[in-house]
């Protein structure tokens, strides 16, 4: 019976384990063997009649050693191993070793020889390989092949080669009552070696069974998970796959399980598009390394995108025997983050006109074009164009959230002078700072201080909205400080302020889309949580870094770092999936 499809992690590559081990002990056979042999040859040759050429055993230890190297070969290179090869390898090699050993048999003395313990390899392996009927198949092999040597000594169809240069007695291998009492203690001396293996045979079962049920049990989850599953082991090769998995590469498992993941076998066959995208994506030559996380559109048999992370699996004692790759499709929320922007794309620019048509005709009303107002009106039509700016700047935001996901928010790079950069964005700050008692302090740096490469109008957007949240979340009396710095290859950029401070418990969500802290909602109802998710944005295109550190009631202090060198224009960076942001929100 075919082996169920989540088992293969034992029956498979178990199996290729101990094909693997029974091929090692059979190295240490051939050199005990090759060792006898020549031990014959110097040291034995006065008592034996049986004296080897070394031409004879070189022959036979090369025979051997050949038939184990192409037991190696063919586990090393069968692209596919299924449960029948392996059982064929097994067969092969329980056969081939029995006919090796009644041909040493016969060649070291036959019925006087006891090389016949020889056989107790065999019947080891094969309990191994084949468990129960290995080792009766073994047993009967070795004693079929025992009593064909002996009954054709007797009935002197081949000659019988002595084993001692005195015989005890003259032609005792024609001695019927000597050779059927020798084959008796042959038969019995096997069948008690293969009841010492059947039944640590069947010890080790026990315990398989054990383990396999817990492992079922396992194994039915991994089957029952929405996320595909693909397991790999050492030898890079393909142990397991679940349902989920299957469906997404649109491909049978039988078709996939055993098989070795390699780039150039991959491209060569039909209909492995979706497996190779996950394994080398990108036309990357090299599988993705172990804990990396990254995105896969599949086209074929529908479209979808996969998110894929590769999991190292662990033994016991820390050793990485393989590794899983699981994958998560997100095509329903990618099409749902992909609706959402497009419709708040929509909505910001259908909101632009008549909020840019409002403010100028509030502007012309206060500037008194349409005549003069009282006191009394003119705050009103004053709160009413803030108001209606403070609109306009969210319509801002979202438009530059929307280009930010669907990368149109365009960068020009150029050689800049950063101290001006910050300099004149810091002036731009200073009437409201000081209309709302702040103190900002700011030591603009010496000329010598060296330009950097970015897009100037962008970079001035990140430092107003960091200058912008430590202004809003600062008590009056408090200060906000600006400095600028070198570190080697880099320039920082750090504002400090003293106000509120972040939530601890908060700080992971600090750059998501519409995140604002609980404890800044209560005392400033204004903001729409946008600024930080574009500040870390344009930092990241420039190929910078954006920290932050934070106590509650101390203040913030945000640390821009940018390289003096050109940037690497990087990536736009996954954007959040909307599932987050509906948790976030």
């Amino acid at each position: 019976m075919e082996a169920k499809i989540l088992n293969l992690p034992e029956d498979i590559s178990t199996q290729i384990a101990v094909h693997h081990g029974v091929i090692k002990a059979r190295w240490i056979l051939i050199l005990g063997l090759g060792f006898v042999g020549v031990l014959l040859k110097v040291a034995g040759r006065n008592e034996s009649t049986i004296n080897p050429t070394y031409g004879q055993i070189a022959l036979l230890v090369g025979v051997a050693s050949v038939i184990n190297i192409i037991y190696l070969l063919y586990l090393r290179f069968e692209s596919r191993h299924t449960d029948k090869a392996l059982k064929r390898l097994a067969f092969f090699q329980v056969t081939i070793d029995t006919i090796i050993f009644t041909t040493v048999l016969y060649l070291a003395g036959g019925i006087d020889s006891t090389a016949f313990l020889y056989y107790v390899y065999p019947i080891i392996a094969a309990s191994q390989l084949f468990k129960t009927r290995g080792i009766i198949y073994s047993i009967v092999l070795s004693t079929t092949l025992f009593a064909l040597v002996i009954g054709l000594e007797f009935f002197q169809i081949v000659p019988h080669i002595a084993a001692y240069a005195k015989e005890f007695e003259p032609n005792h291998y024609l001695n019927r009552a000597l050779t059927f009492a020798v084959f008796i203690n042959v038969i019995m001396s096997l069948a008690l070696a293969g009841g010492f293996a059947s039944v640590t045979s069947q010890i080790k079962e026990k315990h398989a069974a054990s383990l396999k049920s817990e492992r079922d049990r396992v194994s039915d989850i991994i089957e029952s998970l929405h996320d595909g599953i693909i397991l790999i082991d050492n030898h890079h090769r393909i142990i397991l796959i679940n349902k989920s998995a299957e469906r997404l590469v649109n491909l049978k498992r039988s078709e996939l399980v055993g098989m070795a993941i390699n780039r150039e076998s991959l491209e060569k066959r039909s209909g492995y598009e979706n497996i190779l995208k996950i394994f080398f994506p990108a036309n990357s030559y090299k599988s993705p390394s172990l804990n990396e996380q990254y995105e896969v559109v599949l086209n074929y048999p529908a479209p979808a995108i996969l998110d894929i992370a590769t999991i190292p699996v662990m033994a016991a004692g820390g050793a990485v025997i393989g590794f899983l790759k699981n994958l998560h499709d997100v095509t329903r929320e990618k099409e749902i983050d992909r609706m959402k922007s497009e419709f708040i794309s929509i909505a910001a620019h259908q909101l632009r006109t008549p909020l840019s048509a409002i403010k100028w005709s509030l502007k012309m009303v206060l500037d008194g074009d349409l005549g003069n107002l009282n006191r009394e009106t003119n705050e009103f039509i004053t709160k009413t164009y803030n108001t209606n700016e403070r609109m306009i700047r969210l319509v801002n935001s979202l438009l530059n959230v929307s280009r930010i996901e669907e990368g149109r928010f365009k960068y020009s790079f150029e050689q800049i002078s950063i101290v001006e950069l910050v300099d004149s964005t810091v002036q731009e700050f200073l009437p409201t700072t000081s209309a709302q008692n702040i103190t900002l302090l700011w030591k603009k740096p010496g000329s010598a201080f060296p330009k950097i490469t970015a897009d100037a109008d962008r970079l001035r957007l990140a430092i107003q909205n960091i200058l912008d949240n430590a202004l809003k979340y600062s008590q009056p009396k408090g200060s906000i400080k600006v400095a600028l710095t070198r570190e080697g290859s880099y320039v920082n950029i750090a504002v400090e302020d003293s106000g509120v401070g972040i939530p601890k418990d908060e700080q992971h969500r600090i750059f998501s889309k519409f995140y604002r802290g609980s404890n800044v909602i209560k005392m400033q109802t204004e903001g729409s949580g946008l600024g930080l998710f574009i500040v870390k944005n344009i930092i990241d295109k420039h190929d910078g870094d954006i920290t932050f550190s934070s106590k509650i009631g101390e203040g913030t202090t945000f640390t821009i770092k940018l390289p003096l060198t050109h940037p690497k224009i990087a990536k736009q960076k996954p954007v959040e999936t909307f599932e987050r942001f509906l948790t976030d929100f």
